[in-house]
């Protein structure tokens, strides 16, 4: 383990280079005492100010920050809540047109008819799914609250840090910026965790298996989720994903059997292999305009999605992207698209609106191993 002598935080110096500031860990062996004394002066001093001013900058920054992520939080919530219940609405029409149907072909009861001591019954109405995301924010968890909390640690959690513990609640606090690979792995008691305004990077397989995490809040400050992050989590419902995130790893949802909804932002551009494949209760995904790739697998055994409306930014669906979504009924694809990986709608039953502009392009009017009907708008 090296110190970085800018930052001050230890980490392993395999790369030669500090994670937190850039600034090389190894220094020049062959420089004399004077040297090194006028390195230090020439070199080191105002790097470390430089550092030093941007650590101010960014503390000064963190409240307002705070105060935009509830703000932008609140609007995604309500714009997912809005996408999904147009999505409900076919279903809805439908639901009405046979109760009308039911009325007109039931007989009126007459005044006399009805006993004065039972009213007349009401037609039982079948359920509804609702897809309606509650507009209410959860309450944050506080240090008071937690069984947990990190401490004197620098700025990173490392590697496996804390896998496999009965930690119930945890709370991480504002000065780390990375959690490391699996670094929460197996923790099967975990329930609820803080995240800082700090994070930027979550590792690989950090939160796998935490299957009874039900909620976590991601900051607006992550930039970053690692391969199979969340992967097998299967009792979270909900993910809201901020403006902020631009890299979402190999498998970040997969088998997440509870999840319900999730949002995608805008500075997203591309979905990688398996995301959200498994998720077996997604009924609702808001897909970015700015996305312009879907991975292999990445909606595979998605059952319960029964309607997806890709971006009109897409311009390529991978194989088996939505193989065995045996619910899907109407799938809605963009003009940009320019490919179709195969398999991609294996075993999917559904019909598949296109652009009448693109009636000559490769991919209109094949099966991808399902049973598909082509109509165009």
């Amino acid at each position: 383990m090296n110190t970085c002598i800018i930052c001050q935080t230890k980490q392993s110096a395999q790369t030669g280079i500090c994670r937190t500031c850039g600034f090389p860990l190894r220094l020049p062996k062959f420089l004399s005492e004077i040297q090194y004394a006028s390195w230090m002066s020439e070199e080191i001093t105002p790097r470390r100010n430089q550092w030093s001013h941007q650590q101010e900058q960014l503390e000064h920054t963190a409240q307002e920050i705070a105060e935009l992520k509830q703000a932008v939080a609140e609007l995604q919530k309500q714009n997912l809540a809005l996408t999904a219940a147009i999505q409900e609405l076919p279903e809805l029409k439908r639901t009405v047109a046979e109760l009308q149907k039911q009325l007109q072909s039931s007989p009126q009861p007459t005044q006399a008819s009805v006993s004065p001591a039972v009213s007349p019954q009401k037609p039982v109405q079948p359920p509804v799914q609702e897809t309606q995301v509650s507009a209410d924010k959860t309450a944050e968890l506080t240090p008071q609250q937690a069984d947990y909390i990190v401490s004197n640690i620098g700025t990173a959690i490392l590697d496996k840090a804390f896998s496999e513990k009965p930690f119930k609640t945890v709370y991480i606090p504002d000065s780390i910026r990375i959690i490391g690979n699996e670094a929460f792995k197996n923790c099967t008691n975990l329930k609820k965790i803080h995240l800082p305004e700090s994070l930027t990077f979550i590792g690989h397989a950090a939160f796998q298996r935490c299957t009874n995490l039900q909620e976590i809040q991601l900051p607006e400050s992550l930039t970053s989720i690692g391969q199979s992050a969340f992967q097998d989590c299967s009792s979270l419902r909900e993910i809201y994903l901020l403006n902020s995130l631009t890299s979402l790893g190999d498998r970040a949802f997969n088998r997440c059997t509870h999840l319900q909804y999730a949002y995608l932002p805008e500075s997203l551009t591309s979905m990688n292999d398996w995301v959200f494949g498994g998720c077996t209760s997604l009924r609702s995904i808001y897909l970015p305009y700015s996305l312009t790739s879907i991975g292999y697998a990445a909606f595979q055994r998605c059952t319960s999605l029964w309607k997806i409306q890709l971006p009109k930014s897409l311009t390529s669906i991978g194989g088996s992207a939505f193989r065995e979504c045996t619910g899907l009924r109407e799938i809605y694809l963009p003009e940009s698209l320019n490919e179709i990986g195969r398999s991609a709608f294996y075993n999917v039953n559904a019909i598949v609106y296109y652009p009448a502009s693109c009636a000559g392009k490769d991919w209109v009017g094949q099966n991808y191993g399902g049973e598909l009907v082509w109509k165009s708008y």
